[in-house]
């Protein structure tokens, strides 16, 4: 079928003006085939129409000889209906641009364009057509990136971001001018697997459960905490997974990379002493996990949010697949990721490189004003900085929690910052005035709802006021 389907791209194609592959001179037709094609192209008041396919002497599968027409096959061997895969590509780029629309609305509108009824078999047919048009276009692209030698392990990966991973032969030089879970499904059971990269295997995953590493965690009051944790919150098994994904990252990327996660101090520890601490330790692997990132040389203008932001997109899928099997879960974001990669990713670094560039020079550009206020305070060098800020990490580490002093000094300023708005809103109410005439009558109402703002923010200011002058005692402050 990957064979019919290379040669039907090459004779036809997507954007072909005719549906079905030529013949080559020496083609045998030895029958043909009758079979309804569900295509979107047809008349008016006719969802299919009856086609004679075609069967060629010496072909290996009807299912074949149907992609040579362009069509997929609902069945195997004896198939009734086949789509058209024009008709399945339409659906799968419009999925893709729009994860809301799903199967059953697309064959509903199929229906709808043709004056047809909706008839609900046509759905459960389309997916499996498309389950085997997304087959075939991954053995297909397989083959592709055997060829071009692009499909060694973490091939993908490691060439996900080519501005990041793309190792520069030679010294650089400068120019002239000088980067969801599933709803309980409605389908049967499926136990088909995804063969591609884009998720880890479970055994990848499941060799970091909580009864592999026992004897690597933590021992003493952690090892208790830890107990109940597992004990009341079924998510204290989920270490699992970042800890798959570091050792992913480790073999992918090797030395010299950072990570971020926002799960707290437990993972750091269950990663230290897990066999990923050592080897991370010896990669210089940066996990941010109790530090802030101006501590991290090396991190720049990243901000961490990568992640965040790709699943704020991505979280639209869940209206489409939330009752779909596991199986076509999984799909349906793996063909996302893969669009995303080929349409968005790549196009995207372009304006990523860009605008970090801006961005660099804007900050070098401010250096002058920079030197001029060292000059003024007296700081020596550069240097310096590093300096403070790892006496401030050093200060920070040492705290078992906050400071009082800092605290009531932090929350004096902004008792201040909200008198002073206060003061500002009530200065504004007071300015209005309204002059009752009989020709302004009929504003009364706006008067007394002028009188209410004012009141309001009287009392607004009052309250911030005592606020003030409570925390000016505690600090003893005598002049504000």
């Amino acid at each position: 079928m990957v064979d019919a389907y290379l040669r039907w791209c090459k004779d036809s194609g997507i954007s072909g003006k005719e549906l079905a592959a030529s013949f080559t001179q020496d083609a045998v037709i030895q029958k043909t085939q009758p079979i309804k094609v569900v295509d979107i192209f047809v008349t008016p008041y006719k969802e299919t129409y009856d086609l004679d396919v075609p069967m060629l002497q010496g072909g290996k599968t009807i299912a074949a000889s149907l992609i040579l027409q362009g069509l997929i096959p609902s069945a195997p061997y004896h198939p009734n209906v086949a789509f058209s895969i024009r008709s399945i590509e339409i659906y799968r780029t419009t999925h893709l641009r729009c994860p809301h629309l799903a199967i059953q609305p697309f064959v509903k509108s199929l229906c709808d364009i043709h004056g047809v009824p909706s008839k609900p078999y046509l759905s459960k047919q389309f997916s499996i057509a498309y389950d085997v048009y997304l087959s075939i276009r991954h053995e297909a692209k397989k083959r592709i990136q055997a060829a071009l030698k692009c499909d060694m392990p973490k091939w993908r990966l490691q060439h996900a971001c080519p501005a990041c991973t793309y190792k520069l032969e030679g010294p650089a030089t400068e120019g002239e001018d000088g980067e969801l879970s599933p709803g309980e499904s409605k389908e049967l059971r499926d136990d088909r697997a995804l063969d591609e990269d884009y998720y880890l295997s479970k055994e990848a995953v499941d060799q970091w459960t909580k009864g592999a590493l026992k004897e690597l965690l933590p021992t003493g009051k952690d090892a208790e905490e830890e107990a109940v944790g597992s004990e009341s919150n079924p998510c204290a098994e989920s270490a699992k997974y970042p800890l798959a994904i570091v050792n992913e990252l480790l073999q992918a990327f090797g030395m010299r990379i950072g990570n971020g996660y926002d799960i707290g101090c437990k993972f750091r520890t269950t990663l230290a002493n897990s066999s990923l601490g050592l080897h991370a330790h010896e990669l210089e692997y940066k996990s941010l996990l109790d530090f802030l990132a101006k501590y991290v040389e090396g991190l720049g203008l990243e901000d961490l949010e990568g992640c965040e932001r790709f699943f704020s997109k991505s979280n639209v899928l869940a209206l489409s697949v939330q009752y779909a099997s596991i199986f076509h879960w999984k799909q349906s974001i793996q063909e996302y990721c893969k669009h995303m990669d080929r349409q968005e990713t790549y196009q995207n670094l372009s304006d990523f490189l860009v605008n970090n560039y801006k961005q660099a020079l804007k900050l070098i550009s401010g250096l002058p004003v920079l030197e001029k206020q060292m000059a003024d305070q007296g700081v020596a060098g550069v240097d310096t900085f590093k300096c403070w800020l790892a006496e401030e990490k050093q200060y920070l580490q040492g705290l078992s929690r906050e400071p009082v002093q800092e605290t009531l000094q932090m929350e004096y300023y902004e008792k201040l910052v909200n008198l002073e708005a206060s003061k500002k809103t009530l200065d504004k109410a007071q300015s209005k005035w309204l002059v009752i005439t009989t020709e302004t009558h009929s504003a009364c109402d706006y008067t007394q709802s002028t009188e209410t703002k004012c009141r309001h923010a009287l009392e607004n200011l009052e309250k911030d006021l005592k606020i003030v002058q409570s925390l000016e005692i505690k600090l003893g402050i005598m002049t504000r």
